[in-house]
């Protein structure tokens, strides 16, 4: 994680030429495909940027204590400080949800600037190269491809990358914990009530998304997804305040109230995180 004004500190204390700054953040950005040696390199060959400039940005951003250097460096820069206040507030927010050890701040990553305005964020993941997922805060872009101007953030995802983290080569190991389905349309904000609750007692948990509202299909779905339990919720079960977990192992099934669903799930999985 990183972000605009973080990154506009970072050419101003280097000493970084206005004129040059969107080249030598493009070349910044190859950080993580080519050598520390290589990027300087293209920094004075191809950015004209002087080399003893070139070697302390990159030296600086490559080290193992780059985040202590960068916020040293950028409390002398007031889009700096402010990069980095929006850095710290972003992660005080996220880390306790998130895990601490999940979420950082980045000096090196640099993405878009043309248009990010904010916070700008990558997904990775052990043993894919790259990142799966990416984003940012772009509070003008909106209104700059014809729509009303309003703040905005969001991301991609690199499903064809996300795939190929999902083989069967890693057995259980992406194996849900429950799978929701959603038997009518007015107890679909129950059940995804139900799921963010799981989510946060930490099951790995998904909630059925295609159209068919037909049970046996979903718990094909549920199957295909190695869920260890389904959650079935119709008409009587809203009405009684219950939940039908159906266990996919052995096919059978108890009635739980919606208020005892998480510990009453959590104490038969084993936690994700």
């Amino acid at each position: 994680m990183n972000s605009r004004q973080a990154l506009s500190g970072l050419l101003e204390v280097y000493g970084v030429p206005a004129d040059l700054g969107g080249g030598v953040l493009i070349t910044l950005d190859k950080l993580d495909k080519l050598s520390p040696e290589k990027v300087a390199a293209e920094l004075v060959d191809a950015r004209s940027l002087a080399p003893g400039i070139a070697e302390a940005l990159v030296g600086d951003l490559t080290a193992n204590d780059a985040v202590e250097r960068m916020q040293t460096a950028l409390k002398d820069s007031e889009a700096g400080r402010a990069g980095l206040e929006e850095i710290g507030r972003l992660l005080e927010l996220a880390s306790p949800k998130v895990g601490e050890d999940r979420i950082a701040f980045t000096p090196s990553l640099v993405r878009g600037l043309d248009y990010y305005t904010g916070v700008i964020f990558e997904v990775v993941a052990e043993g894919m190269p790259g990142s799966i997922a990416s984003g940012g805060r772009y509070d003008r872009l909106i209104a700059a491809l014809g729509g009303p101007d309003v703040p905005a953030c969001g991301g991609s995802l690199g499903v064809e990358r996300i795939i190929g983290l999902l083989s069967d080569d890693h057995g259980d190991a992406h194996r849900i914990d429950v799978a929701v389905t959603v038997i009518a349309e007015d107890t679909a904000s129950d059940v995804i009530s139900f799921a963010a609750r799981l989510r946060d007692a930490g099951l790995r948990t998904e909630v059925y998304l295609a159209a068919s509202r037909k049970l046996a299909k979903q718990l094909k779905w549920a199957a295909d997804r190695k869920a260890r339990f389904a959650l079935i919720y119709g008409a009587s079960d809203q009405e009684a305040g219950v939940v039908t977990v159906r266990d996919m192992d052995t096919g059978e099934q108890a009635q739980v109230p919606t208020g005892e669903l998480a510990a009453h799930l959590t104490g038969r999985c084993a936690p994700s995180r």
